[in-house]
Order: C-alpha cells, then structure tokens, then sequence
C-alpha cells in the first residue's frame, strides 16, 4: 500500500480475496501488478493502512475504520 501526498491510497499485489480493496473482473487469485487506486476510498483522508493474509484495514483522520477482503 501506499498514500500518495495528495491523499489517494494506492494498492498492489495478490487480491485472491478483494484484500487489496480493488474491484477486479478476472479470476480468483489475480494479482494487481501496477499500484492502483482504492476508488472506495477516494476523499476519506486515510492516515494509516494495512493488510493482513486475506483482508486489509485503512484508518481515516476522523477515526472511521475500512475493511475489505
């Protein structure tokens, strides 16, 4: 994951379970391999993400909590 300095959060990597937040038409176990933006998250001001094994989590300034995976 990243966030960029304007704020969009940027995901990358195996998203068999929808853990890297980014809708995909292609068959389970596919993998983002070009950092791609979280639409969903588009102007929630995330300060802080993480992922675990098959979900991650991302943090806004005023404290609501995202999942997905």
């Amino acid at each position: 994951f990243a966030i960029t300095v304007d704020g969009k959060v940027l995901s990358w990597g195996l998203n068999q379970y929808g853990q890297c937040g980014i809708k995909v038409d292609i068959e389970d176990g596919a993998v983002v391999s070009k950092p791609t933006e979280i639409e969903d998250l588009t102007g929630k001001d995330i300060i802080y993400i993480t992922g675990g094994e098959h979900h991650s989590l991302a943090l806004s300034s005023s404290g609501e909590v995202f999942t997905f995976g």
